[in-house]
């Protein structure tokens, strides 16, 4: 899990004026409204910056979010400071009450906010977290944007993801963003874990690696757990691969290069000839530690072992 600040400044561009109201009062209770209502078009035209990403400001994604948190009692009235409001309203159940200041047109005509839509920032260029899984993130269903950085209505966001080896943890574990992040956005609080279905698929991959591993005649094959050296024969070796896996242990986080720690011992049955016959053995249980990685970004995930012994 890592925790990230919110504080960037991504907004650019203009929008149309069309949207705007003759007072600050006016363009703030058309804006919730607007919101309220569904209407992410009518919302979008009450800010003057133009969101750098559209793909989830639509009517249906902003219907979704006031599915699970409506917004109500909406109240806004004038406050000191040029273009400032109280905005009291209820999303869901959460009431705000909070300062906002909007901005006059330059023809003096009507007022808008600088923002209408916020981003939520997962840090793909430069994070802590695999770009490939954050890739791999659904934002109400929809696919992340090559950026990482979606824009988004204020109030309930749905994150999960399109990977089912992969769990997306977010703080907190329903998240809500509303009006005081539309000037900065969010640094979205995440991280990446190994889901049961992905523990099970890591480990249908490493029993098919030893079921390889078993072909070999080596004493201690390359790339396998194995190791049976000594004053061994080689190329007598006589494998028969594990039955069972139940003494991995899946190692701390996914890392930021998608990867998955995986330790833990197994269990072998071989045949094979020694120059001094006491270190024969036939049919006997041999017993290996090993470690290695699963790249969790690649569906089903691939096992990459590193022998310890």
């Amino acid at each position: 899990m890592i925790v990230l600040v919110a504080g960037f400044v991504v907004f650019g561009g203009s929008g149309d004026s069309s949207g705007g109201n003759r007072t600050p009062v006016e363009a703030m209770r058309s804006y919730l409204e607007a919101l309220a209502a569904g209407d992410a078009e009518k919302a979008l035209s009450f800010a003057v910056n133009e969101p750098a990403e559209k793909s989830l400001l639509t009517d249906e994604i902003l219907q979704k979010q006031l599915e699970k948190m409506p917004i109500t009692d909406i109240t806004v009235t004038e406050t000191s400071g040029t273009g400032g409001v109280q905005v009291m309203a209820t999303f869901g159940d959460i009431a705000i009450d909070e300062t906002v200041y909007l901005k006059e047109s330059a023809d003096g005509g009507s007022w808008k906010l600088e923002n209408a839509a916020l981003p939520l920032d997962f840090r793909k260029d430069g994070g802590d977290e695999s770009p490939a899984l954050i890739d791999q993130i659904t934002l109400f269903g929809e696919k992340m944007p090559a950026s990482g950085r979606p824009y988004v209505f204020p109030g309930w966001v749905d994150i999960a993801n399109s990977n089912p080896n992969v769990t997306t943890l977010i703080a907190p574990e329903e998240p809500v963003f509303l009006l005081d992040r539309l000037d900065y956005g969010e640094n979205v609080n995440y991280g990446f874990e190994t889901s049961e279905a992905g523990q099970e698929a890591v480990k249908k991959a490493i029993m098919a690696l030893l079921v390889e591993c078993a072909k070999s005649t080596e004493l201690s094959p390359p790339n396998c757990p194995q190791n049976a050296a000594s004053a061994r024969v080689q190329g007598t070796a006589r494998w028969t691969a594990p039955t069972d896996l139940d003494d991995l242990d899946f190692t701390g986080t996914i890392d930021n290069k998608g990867m998955q720690g995986v330790m833990g011992s197994v269990e072998f049955m071989v045949t094979l000839d020694a120059t001094d016959p006491i270190f024969s053995r036939d049919n006997s249980p041999a017993p290996f530690w090993f470690e290695g990685k699963a790249d969790m970004a690649q569906i089903p995930p691939t096992f990459t072992i590193r022998k310890t012994n």
